[in-house]
């Protein structure tokens, strides 16, 4: 897939040696800046799909927020940065979750250190 190194440490660290299907056919058209839309069952590699083609795509030499994911659910929205943040450990990408209903003030710090990506 032609994955930045650091992230394929960050990869092979959580553990995932093979691609499932639905990371082998959504990874590569995202990253190149397409629209798709994938539906897979549960425990297939949603999540990690959508992180993977996230952190492939940052600059984290860039201290900026390059990413923003929705979600329907607190719980996605925790999922997707426990893993973001896990994948991309090695480069040093950075992850905010932001949930509504939640102390908006101290997001607002966390916000002003300008993370890569926000979930």
């Amino acid at each position: 897939m032609n994955l930045n190194e650091n992230l394929l440490c960050g990869i092979y660290s959580y553990r995932f040696e093979k691609s499932s299907a639905i990371r082998q056919r959504s990874v590569r058209p995202i990253v190149k800046g397409g629209d798709v839309i994938a539906q897979a069952q549960s425990s297939t590699g949603k999540t990690a799909m959508f992180s993977v083609s996230m952190l492939q795509r940052l600059d984290t030499n860039i201290c900026e927020t390059q990413s923003l994911g929705l979600s329907p659910t607190r719980e996605l929205v925790q999922q997707i940065q426990t893993v973001a943040l896990a994948l991309g450990d090695f480069m040093n990408a950075q992850c905010h979750a932001r949930i509504s209903c939640t102390n908006t003030g101290e997001d607002m710090k966390k916000l002003d250190y300008r993370p890569h990506a926000i979930s």
